[in-house]
């Protein structure tokens, strides 16, 4: 036991001092430390949600009794949420609360908050104060107002690297914004060769699509910095567009903000986003989806049927993206597709053997459960993560943080520890076997077309195409060479055999011929 917390507190710090040699700005050092040696072990970090009244109390006390009569490191679990010239108003957690009873000090319980504004009141003064460093974002939970101002922020911050753009609205009309990060081809001693107009593969993150979990979009968060502030100078990112979208349910962030905590994961029609995404929508099981519009699970009146999810669906059309990871809370798991049960996954399953790759030196400060990899956590339909792999081919995963609304100040430890999937994510787009076609016509002009391959066995009726600028992709277990089948209105089927590469390197040119006239 000893030597495994002596391990934990020697990983931490170690990470800590990369991150401090790498830029000594970074706050989340300085949170670490005063963390590290004045809060709870490690290796003990409770889940206390603050938006629920079964793990916390809600008190007056005086300033004096305050600082004259709590320890410092009961000082520390509390949360702030009102000062005046007398008194604090606190969230404590309750079992602390109960020991001031026993010490009987004095103190008066409130009412529990029941909107999120009013247990984080200082995002106001946050939307207020206007643009932050990119650097310094990671200073609070963010609504959908806060989202909106940060990610213009980021994009006047780095012009040359990201830009921000809208990919729809939602149901009340509130806009869903995205960052895309490309960074600018240098050329190194890595990428010699390099093709300053070369492809590049798309990777698609996502955030919030329940908007209660309101830890996902921190989550988002910590990958634009890392992306942004430490990843700008790796030869990986040159070959990479990302998209990342921290709040796609804009209308739940307004709900959970600004009307009641209980709400949040539906839209503003009352669906449930990730129940109605078109694979397996209502596939008949009543534990996977509700047809009830006041269940937590309501999948809706039709497939895709509401505009965040349309919204989505035609960004994947108009992109291929490789890989794709939406973030959830707070089950400790990465979970692959197909999530759904009875669907079976194409042989060799590959989707599951990099979803083992990308969780390696991932530390969860969950008490109760270990981070592992998983095909579900109960029974779902029409999930997005299930509609991108079957429809787009996108290697799609669903990452269950560790903690849904906990203390802030714990937030640069959990998202540390969360952070080595993106890292491992770039490394697996590099390495990863691959085939890059681009279909055409003897003009150059982009041909949608049906693509299948030698490489998998399919079980659940996929059927992949190019999407509209030609381009299509396919990882493949190892470097044997993959016949390729190709199909489209008007044009003669066309049938090549490739080898993959690891590189990133111009896709293979497939120019198709028309029907002859007999």
């Amino acid at each position: 036991m000893i030597s495994n917390v002596f391990y934990k507190w020697i990983y931490t710090l170690s990470k800590s001092f990369d991150y401090l040699f790498l830029n000594f700005q970074r706050s989340s050092f300085f949170v670490f430390v005063v963390f590290k040696f004045f809060s709870i072990p490690l290796s003990s970090m409770p889940i206390q949600d603050l938006d629920n009244s079964r793990f916390y109390k809600y008190i007056q006390i005086s300033k004096t009794i305050y600082q004259t009569q709590v320890p410092f490191e009961e000082i520390i679990q509390t949360v702030k949420i009102k000062e005046s010239t007398t008194s604090y108003k606190l969230l404590v957690p309750k079992a602390l609360e109960s020991n001031w009873k026993l010490r009987n000090l004095k103190y008066q319980i409130l009412k529990y908050p029941h909107k999120f504004s009013e247990i984080d009141p200082n995002h106001n003064k946050r939307f207020q104060k206007g643009c932050v460093p990119l650097r310094e974002m990671i200073n609070g939970y963010k609504n959908n107002k806060l989202n909106e101002l940060y990610l213009t922020c980021i994009a006047s911050e780095f012009p040359d690297l990201v830009s921000k753009v809208s990919i729809g609205q939602s149901v009340q009309k509130r806009n869903i914004p995205a960052l895309v990060i490309k960074i600018p081809k240098v050329k190194t001693n890595e990428n010699s060769n390099f093709d300053s107009n070369l492809y590049r593969d798309k990777i698609f993150i996502n955030c919030s699509i329940h908007a209660n979990e309101i830890i996902s979009t921190e989550h988002c968060y910590d990958t634009i910095q890392t992306l942004v502030l430490f990843e700008d100078k790796n030869p990986i990112m040159q070959n990479l567009e990302i998209w990342i979208v921290p709040i796609l349910n804009p209308d739940g962030s307004e709900f959970y903000w600004n009307q009641d905590t209980k709400l949040g994961r539906k839209n503003g029609n009352k669906v449930d986003l990730n129940r109605n995404f078109p694979f397996k929508w209502k596939s008949g099981s009543s534990k996977a989806s509700s047809g009830n519009p006041e269940s937590a699970y309501y999948r809706g009146k039709h497939q895709a049927s509401e505009p965040e999810v349309d919204a989505v669906i035609k960004l994947f059309r108009k992109h291929k993206f490789l890989f794709s990871i939406s973030y959830h809370c707070y089950a400790n798991a990465i979970l692959i597709p197909y999530s759904i049960e009875k669907t079976q996954n194409p042989e060799p399953n590959l989707v599951s053997n990099l979803a083992n790759q990308m969780i390696q030196s991932v530390y969860s400060y969950r008490q109760d459960k270990p981070f592992v990899a998983k095909k579900n956590l109960y029974e779902v339909d029409g999930t997005d993560q299930d509609t991108f792999f079957h429809d787009f081919g996108t290697y799609a995963y669903l990452v269950e943080s560790s903690h849904r609304v906990e203390n802030y100040k714990n937030l640069p430890l959990i998202l540390d520890g969360f952070r080595p999937i993106i890292q491992n994510l770039l490394f697996i787009a590099k390495d990863s076997w691959k085939i890059r076609l681009k279909i055409q016509n003897s003009k150059g002009v982009p041909i949608i077309a049906k693509i299948s391959n030698n490489a998998f066995i399919y079980f659940e009726d996929e059927k992949f195409e190019s999407n509209l600028d030609g381009f299509y992709h396919l990882l493949v277990p190892n470097s044997n060479k993959v016949k390729i089948q190709i199909s489209a209105t008007g044009y003669e089927d066309k049938t090549i055999e490739l080898s993959p590469s690891q590189d990133f390197k111009q896709a293979f040119i497939v120019e198709m011929n028309p029907h002859t006239i007999p």
